[in-house]
Order: structure tokens, then C-alpha cells, then sequence
């Protein structure tokens, strides 16, 4: 196999902050999202990708996390 393997490094899970009307916390999320984003090592973030709260969410909502995601992590 040729060329750098895309999957080194860490992938860590973002928690999903909720508003008590259990709205998505934009605000909240955003934070969670750029707090790794700078430490050595990680290079990606698992986004609906693990055993959080992804499966009640509504394809608008795990759209709009992924959407905050990108933004986020510039891409």
C-alpha cells in the first residue's frame, strides 16, 4: 500500500450539549469541537460516529452537528 495512511493519529468523540428544551447548544458544541482541534496528535474528530446520542437525533440535527463540525475543524 502507497502513500500516508489517513486514519493515524486520534479521532476523539465531540460531546453533543443540549439546551433543557433539548435543542442542540450551538454555542456549547462549537467550543467542545475547537478544544482538540489544536492538540498534537489529533487528526480528526468522530462526529455522530459513536454511542453518544446520535441515534435519537433527526437527520436535520445530525446534519446540522456534522455542518458545525466542518466549520469548525475548517473542512
Amino acid at each position: 500500500m502507497s502513500g500516508a495512511n489517513p486514519w493515524r493519529g486520534l479521532f476523539p468523540a465531540t460531546a453533543l450539549p443540549f439546551h433543557e428544551d433539548l435543542s442542540i447548544d450551538e454555542e456549547n458544541l462549537r467550543g467542545l469541537i475547537r478544544f482538540p482541534i489544536g492538540v498534537r496528535g489529533v487528526s480528526g474528530l468522530a462526529c455522530n460516529g459513536h454511542a453518544e446520542d446520535a441515534w435519537a437525533l433527526t437527520r436535520e440535527e445530525r446534519d446540522l452537528e456534522t455542518r458545525i463540525h466542518v466549520e469548525e475543524a475548517g473542512g
